[in-house]
């Protein structure tokens, strides 16, 4: 059986208690190359759910950019109209999604209005861009907790290496080494 620190109680003849406490340095240095690799793990899959938030982010916080549009004659009073020709990122929302994401502050589900004086088919693209809009808003919820399980997971090992490094620092100041 190898004795656990503190507290080795081994029998002070022959040595045997420097034995025991180089088992119980190099169980340590065991656990801690473990737990940082628990870190290292939770580290990438934080890295790898970054990237995917930021897509979703950026979907999250689309906006329609509109073109004004004439039919060409000299007076277009009667002949005029806004069109959706692409979007554009809203970095307020951008950076709200991505505040979220990271540290679980209050995000709203949000919606493009529709201008008035539009046709029809420019109401449509605006309900697509409030449809991704949707889809983007709920999978930031799965992402969140996945980034939480692995924040979580990430300061547990980190809280576990830090006890083993002081543990074995404790050891290495009592002159064990080995």
């Amino acid at each position: 059986m190898v004795p656990v620190h503190p507290g080795v109680t081994g029998r002070p003849e022959a040595g045997t208690d420097r034995t025991s406490l180089c088992q119980v340095l190099t169980g340590y240095r065991s656990q801690l190359r473990r737990f940082q690799d628990l870190m290292a793990d939770a580290q990438k899959k934080m890295r790898d759910l970054e990237g995917l938030i930021e897509g979703a982010c950026r979907t999250y916080a689309q906006e329609p950019v509109y073109t004004y549009r004439c039919n060409g004659f000299i007076i277009c009073g009667l002949n005029e109209w806004m069109e959706v020709t692409g979007v554009q990122t809203n970095q307020s929302a951008f950076n709200a999604c991505m505040a979220y994401a990271k540290t679980g502050a209050v995000l709203a589900a949000r919606q493009v209005e529709k201008r008035d004086g539009i046709y029809r088919s420019t109401w449509q693209d605006v309900d697509r861009i409030n449809a991704q809009i949707a889809q983007a808003y709920a999978q930031l919820q799965d992402l969140r907790k996945q980034y939480e399980a692995a924040q979580r997971q990430y300061e547990e090992a980190r809280a576990q290496a830090m006890e083993l490094e002081r543990r074995i620092a404790d050891l290495e100041s009592q002159g064990v080494f080995c």
